[in-house]
């Protein structure tokens, strides 16, 4: 264990071992070393635009705990991966087994990024084959992973920060980036924002100018 720290530069070894600021980070964000690792792979090889990448990279770690692909799913699940795999930040591995698993991670960002895009639940549930519990633990946990994403960026690829911190908001509330500016506002969750959103109140400048009666009304 202490070779694998020594060599994932979360330890040195000096009189005594000691943490370096990436152990340090790593133990304060309380993920498994191994999650650390692979989300810091994924965030040296990231650049702009390819959020659902860090998604993925979120739900291929040993933390989050993968939807079961069933035989169905199999031909769907590579269509769609086929769909994003310029986005892709962690690649499919070549052995059989481990892609069949690869396959997994996959299906499991597909249901997190269909969440983030404002998916009803019940369609997710019948979708994926899972209970509206099940949903709520992976957009926990995708939440979680995703700001230790974003404390990680801060080490590795700053380029990442703002992406990361933006997909953090975007698994908390379910919704798409247009709406960020308006769950700011107390009270004001997915459904809300959506409402306002399609009735041209796009941002805060918008809600000022809106009669209370109007604001009311939606």
């Amino acid at each position: 264990i202490v070779e694998f720290l020594q060599r994932e530069g979360m330890v040195a070894e000096g009189d005594a071992l000691s943490a370096t600021g990436f152990g340090r980070r790593v133990s304060d964000l309380y993920i498994d070393p191994l999650s650390a690792v692979k989300l810091r792979d994924a965030l040296r090889s990231y650049s702009p635009g390819k959020q659902f990448g860090l998604v993925h990279a979120a739900c291929s770690v040993p933390d989050m705990p993968l939807l079961y692909l069933r035989r169905s799913d199999s031909e769907w699940v590579e269509e769609y991966m086929d769909e994003v795999k310029d986005s892709l930040l962690v690649g499919p591995p070549e052995d059989l087994e481990e892609y069949e698993l690869y396959l997994s991670t996959i299906k499991t960002a597909k249901m997190v990024d269909d969440w983030m895009s404002e998916v009803h639940e019940n369609e997710i549930a019948n979708a994926f084959g899972i209970g509206p519990g099940d949903i709520r633990n992976k957009v926990e946990l995708a939440e979680w992973l995703l700001h230790s994403a974003a404390r990680l960026a801060e080490l590795f690829n700053r380029d990442a920060v703002q992406d990361c911190t933006e997909a953090v908001a975007r698994v908390s509330y379910g919704i798409r980036p247009e709406l960020l500016e308006l769950v700011k506002l107390r009270g004001v969750g997915r459904v809300r924002a959506r409402a306002l959103y399609s009735r041209g109140i796009k941002g805060l400048e918008d809600l000022r100018n809106t009669s209370y009666d109007r604001l009311k009304q939606i």
